[in-house]
């Protein structure tokens, strides 16, 4: 018998669900039948097989629930032999807690197949692991489905009420600073904005100070024309000629 093997499909899925009576169903997506084990903390039960093609569902009762994938009924859980376990447990904040890990040996590799997986799906909420083909001791967990609708649709009426009262102003010089011209980074781009400003406010003071000045010498200029007055009568010369003016 193939240890865990997987046909197109996956191999065992885990659909583990946080909801008021917390349940995981396993499926087995194998050609053969498989053995399991289950535990909680009430005890443990078992071996059972599920063959090909069948779906279990059970409770999850508290903590450390955990589901065994064996090679065959004799295998002792708690034994030095391959098997892959799968573990969950419902925590006191409505979070479902999942695992995937290995005793010993590898159950997930098959001499013929090669590496296989196991796939773990949570109900939609957000951290399938469709194809998992390694071990880690990391513990994974997810939201409530319930908690995690209202958180979102929380976040999109907060989302929705700022866009509707939050006025958004577009600065055309702050967004080519930021984005269009970043060549030269924000620092150079602002300084070269204050220096351009600068010579504006100069060029302006230059050009009120020429009006200023123009003004000041723009009065309507006095003719110049004199008045000559008609010359007044000469005596004649003693000698009888007549002086002539030059």
């Amino acid at each position: 018998m193939r240890a865990l093997t997987s046909t197109a499909a996956t191999l065992l899925a885990l659909v583990a669900s946080a909801t008021a009576v917390p349940t995981y169903v396993v499926n087995n997506h194998c050609l053969e039948t498989k053995w399991y084990y289950l535990a909680n903390s009430t005890g443990t039960f078992g071996p059972y097989n599920i063959t090909s093609g069948v779906q279990i569902i059970r409770n999850i009762v508290g903590q450390g629930n955990a589901f065994h994938v064996v090679l065959n009924e004799t295998v002792n859980i708690w034994s030095a032999t391959p098997k892959a376990t799968l573990a969950t447990s419902v925590g006191g904040d409505n979070q479902l807690y999942w695992n995937l890990n290995n005793f010993t040996g590898d159950p997930m590799y098959n001499a013929a197949g090669g590496k296989q997986a196991i796939g773990v799906v949570t109900n939609g909420l957000g951290c399938d692991v469709a194809s998992q083909t390694g071990y880690n001791d990391r513990v994974n967990v997810c939201a409530n489905t319930h908690d995690q609708a209202q958180l979102i649709k929380r976040r999109d009426s907060m989302l929705s009420r700022i866009e509707r009262t939050t006025r958004v102003e577009f600065d055309e010089w702050k967004w080519k600073v930021s984005y269009a011209l970043p060549l030269h980074g924000k620092d150079y781009w602002t300084t070269k904005m204050e220096k351009l400003a600068e010579e504006e406010q100069k060029k302006s003071q230059e050009h009120l100070g020429r009006k200023k000045s123009l003004k000041r010498f723009s009065w309507k200029r006095k003719s110049t024309k004199s008045k000559r007055l008609p010359a007044a009568p000469r005596a004649p010369a003693a000698d009888g000629m007549v002086e002539a003016d030059a």
